[in-house]
């Protein structure tokens, strides 16, 4: 389950910075040769993603319960 959200959440950040280097190539922006590669540039930025995950099991919850 906790795979699954980190899963989502890295397919959201590429679905992010993806959109964003197409609206750059729409554009015509350019910028610098890494900005151009990338199609990310310095002055952008992701939205942040904030997961919380419950657990409704029967059994206790024996993983970690703290994950920073």
């Amino acid at each position: 389950m906790t795979l699954g959200a980190c899963t989502r959440n890295f397919l959201n950040c590429g679905a992010q910075v993806k959109n964003t280097a197409k609206t750059h190539r729409d554009a015509g922006d350019h910028g610098t040769g890494a900005e151009f590669l990338s199609g990310f540039h310095k002055a952008n930025q992701l939205t942040p993603i904030i997961t919380i995950t419950g657990y409704l099991g029967v059994m206790p919850w024996e993983m970690c319960q703290v994950f920073y």
